[in-house]
């Protein structure tokens, strides 16, 4: 890796997830681009949320990474983002 990889992201194991929207709703996001905003919000609190759940207890804060696509390969409208979200985190309670 070079330096700035390293710099960006600490060697840590990462998983890549996306998000998409079924195409009835991207006329609505196309019209009002304001909730593509939204969109960020909610995936990452859903990833958090989840997290936490999964943290057995002791609550564990993720490191996620959001990109939003508007538009397909075909250069058609598109919506859909894609997260990459560490295999670990920092415990709440213990800093660690």
């Amino acid at each position: 890796m070079d330096t700035k990889t390293t710099t960006f992201f600490p060697e840590c194991e990462y998983q890549h997830i996306t998000f998409t929207l079924p195409n009835t709703l991207w006329p609505i996001f196309r019209h009002n681009r304001w909730l593509l905003n939204k969109l960020f919000k909610y995936a990452a609190n859903i990833l958090l949320g989840w997290a936490k759940e999964k943290g057995i207890g002791i609550g564990i804060d993720i490191g996620i990474f959001c990109a939003l696509h508007t538009y397909g390969r075909k250069l058609n409208w598109n919506t859909y983002l894609h997260l990459s979200v560490t295999r670990g985190g920092i415990c709440e309670r213990t800093g660690l």
